[in-house]
C-alpha cells in the first residue's frame, strides 16, 4: 500500500511539473510554422496591394516547415527565436519574434 501511494504522489508531482513546463514554453515547431505561414500570407497581400494586384492567390504560397528552433523568453508569452525553416526544399535561418495573442502564436521578423 505504501509503495502504491508513493508511486501515485511521485506521478502527480511529475505530471504537475510537465504541465508547468508546457504552460511556460514557446511555440512548438508546428505552431511556429503555422504562424510563419500567416505572416507570409499577410506580407503577400500587402505587397500585392502595393503593386496594384487585385487579388493574390494565397493558396499558392508554399507551407513553411520548421526543422529546428532555439528560443529565449523576453516577456509574457513573447519569445525571440532563431528558426531553421524549409520552404520549397530550400533551408533558411531567420530571427523571429513569436507572441501569443488570443491563444494563437503570431510571428514577426526581427531586424
Amino acid at each position: 500500500m505504501f509503495y502504491c501511494l508513493r508511486f501515485l504522489v511521485i506521478s502527480v508531482a511529475l505530471l504537475f511539473c510537465l504541465l508547468l513546463t508546457a504552460c511556460s514554453s514557446g511555440p512548438s515547431k508546428l505552431e511556429a510554422g503555422a504562424a510563419i505561414d500567416v505572416m507570409n500570407k499577410s506580407m503577400a497581400k500587402e505587397l500585392g496591394a502595393m503593386f496594384g494586384a487585385d487579388e493574390v492567390e494565397l493558396d499558392k504560397i508554399p507551407h513553411v516547415k520548421v526543422s529546428d528552433m532555439k528560443c529565449s523568453k523576453i516577456g509574457d508569452d513573447t519569445y525571440d527565436c532563431t528558426v531553421l525553416a524549409i520552404l520549397d526544399g530550400e533551408t533558411s535561418q531567420e530571427r523571429l519574434r513569436f507572441t501569443k495573442l488570443d491563444e494563437k502564436w503570431r510571428a514577426t521578423r526581427i531586424k
